[in-house]
C-alpha cells in the first residue's frame, strides 16, 4: 500500500476537480454504461462551467470513464 501512496502523482487544483466530479457522477451511470452525457452537463453547468469548457469537461470525464474501467478488468483474475 505504501509503493502505491508513493507513486501517486500529485493534482493540480483543477485535475483534483476533475477526479471529484467523476467519483460523483460514477452514481448517474445506468446499466454499468458510461455516464450519461446529459449528467455530465447537468453537473458542469451547477459548477459554472461555460459552454466551451462543458466540452472539455465531458471529454476528461470520459477519458476517466475509460481508465477506470482498464483498470477494473485488470482487475479480475483470468480464467486461465
Amino acid at each position: 500500500m505504501r509503493d502505491f501512496m508513493d507513486s501517486e502523482p500529485e493534482l493540480e487544483p483543477f485535475e483534483d476537480e476533475y477526479l471529484r466530479a467523476f467519483w460523483r457522477l460514477v452514481s448517474e451511470r445506468r446499466g454499468g454504461h458510461i455516464i450519461p452525457y446529459s449528467e455530465i452537463v447537468k453537473y458542469a453547468t451547477r459548477l459554472g462551467l461555460d459552454s466551451a469548457m462543458i466540452d472539455t469537461f465531458v471529454a476528461v470525464t470520459w477519458s476517466l470513464e475509460r481508465a477506470h474501467a482498464e483498470w477494473a478488468k485488470s482487475q479480475v483474475p483470468s480464467s486461465e
